[in-house]
């Protein structure tokens, strides 16, 4: 995370994604705010290998993430994810509802 801040300018990006691994399963909260302080027109999805519960992402929500996808899901959430999020509409794959 800390690495992506270098990465993009401000402003320059529509749909920033961010990939969560099982070996890097938690997201900086803290920084993720400051992400998307610096990148308020940006829309923001997390790409989870493991499900975070519906709670946590309820929570990340409130603080300006947009979509969660999971790897267990299928190719086409990504599409129906981001169509999601450019309507205006927050989505939450299938697997974080139950």
């Amino acid at each position: 995370m800390q690495s992506f801040k270098k990465a993009i300018a401000p402003g320059t990006a529509d749909i920033i994604i961010i990939g969560l691994s099982e070996e890097e399963p938690e997201i900086n909260t803290g920084v993720l705010k400051q992400m998307i302080g610096r990148n308020p027109s940006a829309s923001f999805i997390l790409y989870y290998a493991h499900n975070p519960g519906y709670e946590l992402a309820s929570s990340l929500m409130r603080i300006g993430v947009k979509g969660f996808l999971s790897k267990n899901g299928c190719p086409g959430d990504l599409e129906i994810c981001v169509n999601s999020i450019l309507s205006g509409r927050p989505y939450i794959c299938r697997q974080l509802q139950r």
